[in-house]
């Protein structure tokens, strides 16, 4: 059957637009990913919670800011993040931040010679200890600080050759359980979620039997700290579907043994709540403020 004309039109000028809008994103664009604050209590359950904007945070110039994350400590709050210099490999970056959002200049507390990322921060026993990102090395590392925030030192490794991404970190009564996206040979490490379990926070994991625990691009790969509310545990995940980090889905984990697991989706958070942004990637939070990251398309010549 011929196609009508003005359906020829119709698909001519959307071919058109969509040629311009990746002409513009692709060729005359560089991504950049910055935060944005609000403040909030971290609670993804309650009302409004997918409705409130929040406030852009940019990097300077050609650099990126990823990866929040909030630490309270000695009656400050810090924040700890990816810094992406244009073009190169990730490192750890802090900075304290101020009521309403307010941050001095990222200082630089952590660099190796493979990208780091995800700088997931936590105290245990009067000590606190950092786990960043570090699949590039096909491990995943545990530092202490030497001299909070600034100074970091190699604390012991906790998982070797193995390809994990974004571990986050849940303690129980009897143990620890490591969450991460674990990238098979050839494949992607946006959609399989691995658990392990530990009798210490040192070690040393075992896997569990039913891993990949999630397989599922949508909710697979951790956002941020797991959050416990009024006897639920919250798990943010990236929803990669389409694109990496495109939006986040909190996930309430209703079982978790050493022979199983279980989600349900609670609530999400469109890229939409962020100017200006195509991506909402990860989640933080601590008393009265929401720290989250996106990308954004800066024009190559601003």
């Amino acid at each position: 059957m011929p196609v009508a004309p003005h359906e020829m039109r119709t698909s001519l000028v959307s071919l058109a637009g969509y040629g311009a809008k990746k002409l513009w994103q692709d060729v005359l664009c560089r991504r950049q990913w910055y935060l944005a604050v609000r403040p909030g209590d971290g609670d993804p359950l309650r009302a409004k919670f997918a409705a409130e904007p929040f406030t852009p945070l940019f990097p300077p110039g050609k650099t990126g800011w990823a990866d929040p994350f909030l630490v309270r400590q000695g009656g400050r709050l810090w924040l700890f993040l990816e810094e992406i210099p244009y073009k190169s490999k990730g490192h750890i970056c802090a900075t304290e931040l101020l009521p309403g959002g307010a941050t001095g200049a990222p200082r630089r507390i952590l660099e190796e010679p493979f990208h780091l990322s995800y700088p997931h921060v936590f105290e245990f026993e009067g000590q606190m200890h950092m786990v960043p990102e570090s699949a590039k090395a096909r491990q995943v590392r545990l530092y202490r600080a030497v001299e909070f925030p600034w100074r970091w030192e190699l604390s012991r490794v906790l998982l070797d050759d193995v390809p994990a991404t974004d571990a986050t970190f849940l303690k129980d009564g009897t143990g620890w359980w490591l969450f991460a996206t674990v990238r098979p040979e050839g494949g992607s490490s946006w959609n399989r979620l691995h658990l392990f379990r530990g009798e210490s926070l040192f070690g040393p994991y075992r896997p569990h039997p039913l891993n990949p625990v999630v397989s599922d691009v949508r909710r697979a790969r951790p956002a941020g700290r797991i959050i416990r509310k009024d006897g639920r545990i919250l798990r943010p995940a990236q929803d990669c579907s389409g694109w990496y980090g495109r939006a986040l889905a909190m996930m309430e984990i209703t079982r978790l043994t050493e022979t199983d697991y279980e989600e349900r989706e609670v609530a999400r958070l469109e890229p939409g709540l962020i100017p200006e942004s195509v991506c909402l990637h990860s989640f933080a939070a601590d008393e009265g403020i929401e720290v989250v990251d996106g990308q954004r398309f800066v024009p190559l010549w601003r």
